[in-house]
């Protein structure tokens, strides 16, 4: 259980990427100016505040479990929002949605993890936590600007948002409370 949660910080890591390295892409796409790359990266961090806003209501209402797979999947549909339209205001609220689900999903992963680690090996988990978080980012930017380069900046967005998705399923409350 405690893997799969590792692997769910790994998704929001790898799911939040996108706005910072891909968003000049996004904007030369949409045919404005750099700056909307710009605000891209800022409605990404107003949906982050957004989403600490709704965390506490949001937690009492359906549980934590379910905040970690949801706020993947808040990731995953931001991404491919951003990628599926050509519209600059629409794609601006596809990154603040993402940023919400980052919060959601980062928020509610680190304290699942946190609160079924044993004592004793906390601070090793949260050794690999960081790993999770932060090493799979380098990946996700170098696949991302790959696929950009190649094949287009719609299908690193899609790319990127489908591992997330996947991930969601595995940090679904079903199966966390089976493992």
């Amino acid at each position: 259980m405690l893997l799969v949660l590792l692997l769910g910080i790994a998704a929001v890591g790898v799911g939040v990427d996108p706005a910072v390295t891909l968003a000049p892409a996004l904007a030369e796409q949409l045919g404005a100016e750099a700056a909307l790359a710009g605000w891209m990266a800022s409605c990404f961090g107003i949906g982050a505040g957004v989403g600490f806003l709704l965390f506490g209501p949001l937690h009492r209402a359906v549980g934590i479990e379910c905040l970690g797979s949801g706020g993947l999947l808040l990731i995953a549909g931001g991404l491919v929002l951003a990628g599926g339209t050509d519209n600059a205001p629409l794609t601006l609220i596809a990154f603040g949605v993402s940023g919400i689900g980052m919060t959601l999903a980062f928020t509610s992963i680190t304290t699942q993890i946190q609160n079924r680690s044993p004592d004793e090996l906390r601070g090793r988990i949260m050794a690999l936590w960081f790993v999770g978080f932060v090493g799979a980012r380098p990946f996700a930017a170098g696949l991302s600007g790959w696929i950009t380069d190649t094949i287009g900046v719609t299908a690193a967005l899609v790319g990127v948002a489908l591992p997330v998705v996947v991930v969601a399923y595995l940090c679904r409350p079903s199966y966390l409370a089976s493992s």
